[in-house]
């Protein structure tokens, strides 16, 4: 019986867990910049926008981990799973979008 819950909500399950990987990654990816912009002169500073985009352009590479959460929330919907743990996966999809998308090392200097 315990095994059928298990599998009543294994989709959103699924969902958190990757999306929860994405979020830990863009973290350490925005702290990573964060160390480079405080390692850099005057005149890097100012062009560090390029560098951020030549250097660190796997961050956006979370998007594909981010859509394939989300459809695996749509999955566990169609499923009938769980309605808070799947609400709670929507909620976190969302969350590391716009972590991957917003520049978090600005507020790590």
């Amino acid at each position: 019986m315990t095994n059928n819950r298990f599998y009543r909500k294994i989709f959103s399950l699924i969902s958190l867990i990757i999306s929860g990987f994405c979020i830990s990654t863009a973290i350490k990816i925005n702290f990573d910049i964060a160390q480079r912009y405080s390692q850099c002169d005057g005149k890097t500073q100012a062009l560090f926008g390029i560098t951020e985009t030549l250097e660190f352009y796997y961050q956006y590479y979370n998007i594909g981990l981010i859509i394939i959460a989300i459809v695996f929330a749509i999955i566990g919907t169609k499923r009938k799973e769980n309605r808070m743990i799947n609400g709670i996966a929507y909620f976190i999809c969302v969350i590391s979008l716009i972590i991957i998308f917003t520049r978090l090392w600005r507020l790590m200097i």
